[in-house]
């Protein structure tokens, strides 16, 4: 098992899914009722598709179109501490709110049916707005909730409404221009740690590490109590290889939050990097116990297991990731590995049978040559290893191990 194999597994920061509100919300106006602003969810890329003002009032869940796999929804970011609050709108507030719980629970379609309806009566607030982009974005009509945020940002936005978008953008895979709205979210409110983490987090995307470490930095020096800001500098720091100073911010986020299955995984993650796999395995089994439902989790549970030699414990947590999510091919990868491991070729090549039909990968397409070789099947082994050299020329011993066979 190659280190290296352990850059497949994808790490994000996972916001809080807790509705939180924006703080410092300024005195109302007698008999004014203020609401602070509470963010609802984030979006996709820049549009000139303009989104509709007013939603018809009919749209229901089964009408929505559901996120790609490979983009999260967005249900909060942390709220920002500069926002002066907004004045509702009495006939437009029940329908935000109805959308803000929809949101949280998951119902898109019924999110958006209410931010619709909050906009159409809402009087141009940018709160009202920002919520319809947040349920266009989760129910699928990402150029739409992109355009509506587009559309915001023109304007003189004075809530949380930036951070959504620069979240939006980043899980797009656009991070030059989530850069761009993350910087003007901390111009607008420096004192903000989600705002310097937002930046941070699009800077890593570019790889500009530097500059990412020190806005992580700014962000726990403005909240000290925020995990998010040691999470962060963690994976900043493991990427330009301090290993100690990632571990140290990793194990401090845990503490911070120990009840939390992403700080874990990440100090489990970092103590794996550092071969430190005794070390790594309880906070691994903690992240896994509070998050069962994870593939990723168990996936490096299983790898952390491999290489402290507890295989019958590797093949469980092997099978479980293949269990959550059985079109990933390194999971299955994985699994192959294990099971060679354990003396069990057969079982093994079916495994990586799997793997290799979802992505070739020279690692598994070996493991596959040494199990048929391993059960006495020397034509399919030397077919394996010649399909090899032809893709992936050079690699180990391949060319060797091909004169070998072919001399036999």
């Amino acid at each position: 098992m190659e280190t290296a194999r352990i850059g497949s597994i994808l790490f994000a920061i996972i916001m809080p899914a807790i509705l939180v509100s924006c703080d410092n919300v300024g005195s109302p106006p007698p008999g004014a009722k203020i609401v602070r602003v509470r963010p609802g969810s984030q979006g996709d890329e820049s549009s000139s598709t303009s989104a509709p003002a007013e939603q018809s009032s009919s749209l229901a869940s089964s009408s929505v179109t559901p996120l790609p796999d490979e983009v999260d929804s967005i249900v909060s970011i942390d709220g920002c501490n500069c926002s002066p609050g907004y004045q509702p709108v009495a006939v437009a507030e029940p329908f935000y709110q109805a959308s803000l719980s929809a949101t949280s629970e998951g119902r898109f379609g019924d999110a958006l049916d209410s931010a619709s309806r909050a906009v159409s009566v809402g009087l141009g607030l940018d709160v009202y707005k920002n919520q319809l982009a947040i349920a266009l974005f989760n129910a699928g009509r990402v150029e739409e909730a992109l355009a509506k945020w587009q559309e915001i940002a023109q304007g003189s936005p004075d809530g949380c409404e930036l951070g959504f978008y620069a979240t939006a953008l980043r899980k797009l895979g656009r991070p030059a221009e989530a850069e761009s709205i993350a910087r003007r979210f901390v111009r607008q409110c420096s004192a903000s740690s989600t705002a310097h983490i937002l930046l941070a987090s699009a800077l890593v995307d570019l790889g500009h590490l530097d500059a990412a470490d020190q806005e992580a930095t700014e962000a726990i020096n403005l909240d000290s109590e925020d995990p998010q800001g040691y999470q962060l500098r963690s994976i900043i720091r493991e990427k330009r290889k301090l290993l100690d100073g990632a571990l140290s911010d990793a194990k401090a986020a845990a503490r911070l939050k120990p009840d939390d299955a992403d700080y874990r995984y990440r100090e489990a993650r970092v103590l794996w990097e550092m071969e430190r796999y005794s070390e790594a395995r309880q906070p691994i089994a903690t992240a896994a116990k509070l998050s069962p439902k994870s593939a990723r989790i168990h996936y490096l549970r299983s790898l952390i297991l491999e290489q402290a030699d507890e295989l019958n414990e590797a093949l469980q947590a092997a099978k479980d990731a293949v269990g959550l999510d059985g079109n990933n091919a390194s999971y299955l990868q994985q699994l192959g590995d294990v099971y060679k491991a354990l003396r069990r070729p057969a079982e093994a090549i079916q495994a990586f049978d799997r793997s290799l039909a979802l992505k070739f990968t020279p690692g598994t397409l070996y493991g596959r040559a040494m199990c048929h070789e391993e059960l006495g099947q020397r034509s399919a082994a030397l077919r394996d290893l010649m399909e090899l050299e032809r893709k992936s020329p050079g690699f180990s011993n391949t060319r060797e191990w091909i004169e070998s066979l072919e001399g036999q």
